[in-house]
């Protein structure tokens, strides 16, 4: 395997401890054409990638990096990430649960004459 990346994520205590074990999951489960390997130290969690191709080793750093973020939030107690903004819109059936006065402005129709 031609292709390295070395990363080393400096993190304390119980992230460290559940990041290094979510991506050692990972590790043993295996990419394909990508070996590897998670260790710990004292100061976080180092990992190391061997690829065959750089496309691969390109596609394992950022499938990995997702990994570590979900750990460490989870272990912060943040869970993942939400991609759409801080405030979700509401779901039709939510907003039909909001009761007659929150819908009181639609399916207006126009009268005839």
């Amino acid at each position: 395997m031609a292709h390295v990346a070395v990363l080393s994520v400096r993190v304390r205590g119980d992230v460290a401890k559940g990041m290094a074990a979510a991506l050692s999951v990972e590790a043993d489960a295996g990419l394909p054409r990508v070996r590897a390997s998670v260790g710990r130290d004292g100061g976080g969690v180092d990992l190391r990638l061997e690829a065959e191709d750089p496309s691969s080793l390109r596609a394992a750093l950022n499938s990995y990096l997702r990994w570590a973020d979900l750990a460490a939030r989870v272990a912060h107690g943040a869970g993942p990430s939400r991609r759409r903004g801080p405030q979700r819109r509401r779901s039709r059936a939510a907003t039909a649960r909001a009761g007659p006065a929150r819908r009181a402005g639609r399916g207006r129709t126009r009268s005839k004459g």
